[in-house]
């Protein structure tokens, strides 16, 4: 920016990135909070080992990449793409992972093959933990997605859309909690390097 703007002027102040990394990491945490909370609710056994192994290999690897990209680059570069590598590296590993683990191992409610896709939705809304306010309604939104997910996955089989929404829904969180473990590793590097 340094090369449009003057220095000095009214916008340069302005005009200086942070804004725009304020917006999007406000959207990142409306997006993860839910998402996050919604898995931690609904993550079988198996899930949450392959999500505590995402989040290893995803700052892992983060960090190999910020050290092999240092040699090269500027230190806010080298930490912005290493980050950037880690996490969708990672994530897209883990999106064919986490797709085969929901539709191989996660076991199907015994009522979805009886009902209609409307009550499937309902049903799994009603089981919904009881909680009041913007949590029950941010929550209520996953838990229909999910029944819709699982009511297509058995009325319709292994078609192609039904394997498309089936990685969408695991691409999702596969991304966010690399992404979410990066960051945390980058929040611990940048503490201790601030203590030293």
């Amino acid at each position: 920016m340094e090369v449009a703007i003057i220095p000095g002027s009214a916008l340069s102040g302005l005009l200086t990135g942070r804004a725009i990394t304020v917006f999007f990491s406000a959207v990142f945490t409306l997006v993860a909070v839910p998402v996050l909370a919604w898995q931690a609710l609904t993550a079988s056994a198996v899930e949450i080992v392959a999500l505590l192994i995402l989040c290893m290999l995803a700052s892992a690897l983060s960090l190999w990449a910020q050290t092999r990209l240092a040699v090269c680059l500027r230190p806010p570069f080298a930490r912005s793409i290493g980050m950037g590598f880690g996490y969708v590296a990672i994530g897209l590993v883990f999106v064919l992972v986490l797709a085969w683990i929901n539709w191989s191992l996660v076991p199907h409610p015994g009522y979805i093959r009886s009902y209609g896709l409307a009550k499937a939705v309902l049903t799994a809304i009603d089981e919904l933990p009881e909680r009041g306010g913007v949590i029950t309604g941010a929550l209520s939104v996953f838990y229909a997605l999910d029944a819709v997910k699982i009511w297509c996955a058995v009325r319709v089989g292994s078609s192609f859309w039904v394997m498309a929404l089936y990685c969408l829904d695991a691409a999702l969180v596969a991304f966010i909690v690399a992404k979410s473990s990066v960051a945390i590793t980058d929040c611990r590097g940048v503490i201790s390097n601030n203590q030293q």
